[in-house]
């Protein structure tokens, strides 16, 4: 049974630290959750980002 981690937006961006977590939960080595919340940090987090669409 995977270990439940659930992933906050500080852990979501930047992309290369989100694209390791992400595949680690796609392995089955843990259960990955986030919150609708965490994510829409996250989002918020790259489009004020100078440059960012």
């Amino acid at each position: 049974m995977a270990r439940v981690v659930v992933y906050e937006a500080c852990v979501l961006f930047p992309a290369p630290q989100r694209d390791f977590l992400m595949r680690i939960g796609l392995s089955d080595l843990v259960d990955a959750n986030w919150t609708a919340r965490a994510l829409a940090e996250c989002f918020l987090t790259t489009h004020s980002w100078p440059g960012m669409p």
